[in-house]
């Protein structure tokens, strides 16, 4: 998958889910150091931290990861209904992690430490998220 076809993929889904990228926490992580298949899981955990779920909708495994140069791996999902509430879950969540995320916006990505990147200079892949 090349830039303009994720940036097509992701605006064709717009009007009905939002997109953010997680890079790996600790939790996602196998002890060999490999991503989990189940990495949206490890990512939440099994307890809330006090956080508040959102009422409605929930979080989806795309199956793209985005290399960025010089940073690493970032895994993206997307959210639907109550999309202010899992925003402010996943942003939590993540800093409770301590790990970054990312928004897309036009062609760059935002990364939660402030800095911008475009997305043509990252390399993008798609798996299959579904575990066989």
């Amino acid at each position: 998958m090349n830039s303009v076809e994720f940036l097509q993929y992701t605006d064709d889904r717009m009007l009905y889910r939002k997109f953010i990228l997680i890079a790996p926490s600790k939790e996602m992580l196998t002890k060999k150091g490999a991503v989990r298949r189940k990495w949206l899981n490890a990512f939440f955990g099994k307890e809330e931290k006090g956080f508040t779920l959102p009422k409605a909708g929930g979080c989806l495994e795309e199956g793209i990861i985005i290399f960025v140069p010089d940073i690493g791996a970032f895994y993206l999902m997307s959210y639907n209904k109550d999309i202010s509430g899992w925003r402010t879950y996943i942003e939590k969540v993540a800093a409770y992690r301590n790990t970054l995320y990312a928004e897309v916006k036009g062609g760059n990505l935002l990364l939660s430490n402030g800095k911008q990147i475009l997305i043509r200079d990252c390399q993008i892949s798609d798996y299959n998220p579904i575990p066989s």
